[in-house]
């Protein structure tokens, strides 16, 4: 009988007929969703800088007056691997870094 091959799937289960899957390894799988820089840290750590960006009107401000003027954008750069990895510009975040 040549035409009796069989034409069941290697992955299903002959038992039930389910397919089996096999368990994904944990590094396909990242389960950090904090940014990191190719050092490992993250914005909190001590070797990590803020840079902040401000706009003309509040460049003046700070440099020139001395007043704490809000950022509209504050850049996270890693001091060891001068990574740039992670930033804010969400108004409500920003004011936390004044």
């Amino acid at each position: 009988m040549l035409g009796a091959e069989s034409t069941q799937d290697p992955a299903e289960d002959s038992a039930s007929g389910s397919i089996r899957s096999e368990p994904i390894s944990e590094s396909k799988v990242s389960h950090d969703p904090i940014p990191r820089c190719a050092c490992g840290y993250d914005r909190h750590h001590h070797l990590v800088s803020q840079e902040r960006s401000y706009t003309s009107w509040g460049s003046f401000w700070v440099m020139l007056m001395g007043v704490s003027a809000s950022p509209i954008r504050i850049d996270f750069r890693c001091r060891r691997c001068k990574e740039k990895f992670d930033f804010i510009t969400n108004s409500e975040e920003l004011k936390r870094y004044l």
